[in-house]
């Protein structure tokens, strides 16, 4: 990844002492993207040994630029508590930055915190906001991000956040299914809900299913 980003910008490493040292000169800077980058090596401990603190450092400074990502894995780190105190209201504030900026993965994460509620430190959850919850997922499902369809298709079985719809939630489902998501397919093909769908509306739904997954791949390219 650093030799690729290392290569677009004019700088060749040849060892990997070298690669870090390129990408240290570019992060000190300013560059967002070199930050970010090298937060995240890191934060994997590739080419360098592992080291959160220092990840959190560079994740910050890119993120104070907007870099989204560094801005999502900011988040990962306050909700986690590795190289930072534990925050999790502090692990929200940056998923909502990287969400409002479109990052389906922060919408996704956004969206738990609202629709489980919020956790504390000790772990406990407050009472949340289930409808601010479903339209961050909603966002995030139409980029295609699994556990943002199989979360919208939970929502939609229960009535919980929006209206009861099990022809909704049979789409939701289905296309999580495709993209590859387990716990979809296996809610899926449940037959304590899916007796309340009639051939036809099964028919209907798969129809929709796979329209809306066209639609989806479509706003990929």
């Amino acid at each position: 990844m650093m030799r690729k980003i290392a290569r677009i910008f004019g700088v060749v490493p040849q060892t990997s002492s070298k690669n870090i040292a390129a990408l240290r000169a570019w992060a000190e800077l300013g560059h967002a993207w070199a930050q970010y980058s090298l937060g995240r090596a890191y934060w994997k401990g590739e080419e360098i040994d592992e080291d959160k603190r220092e990840a959190e450092h560079w994740y910050r400074l890119a993120a104070e630029q907007g870099h989204t990502k560094a801005q999502l894995f900011l988040g990962v780190a306050y909700d986690n508590g590795e190289g930072v105190t534990m925050d999790k209201r502090e692990a929200a504030r940056w998923w909502r930055m990287a969400a409002e900026q479109g990052v389906a993965e922060a919408q996704t994460k956004l969206g738990d915190t609202y629709y489980f509620g919020e956790r504390s430190d000790s772990g406990k959850r407050s009472a949340g906001d289930k409808r601010e919850g479903v339209r961050w997922y909603r966002k995030a499902a139409a980029q295609g991000h699994m556990q943002a369809q199989t979360h919208l298709g939970f929502a939609y079985c229960y009535g919980i956040g929006v209206i009861m719809d099990k022809s909704e939630a049979y789409i939701w489902w289905s296309i999580a299914k495709v993209n590859g998501n387990r716990r979809a397919a296996k809610f899926l093909h449940e037959n304590n809900w899916r007796k309340h769908l009639s051939k036809n509306e099964i028919c209907s739904a798969q129809k929709e299913a796979a329209a809306r997954l066209e639609e989806i791949e479509n706003r990929k390219e």
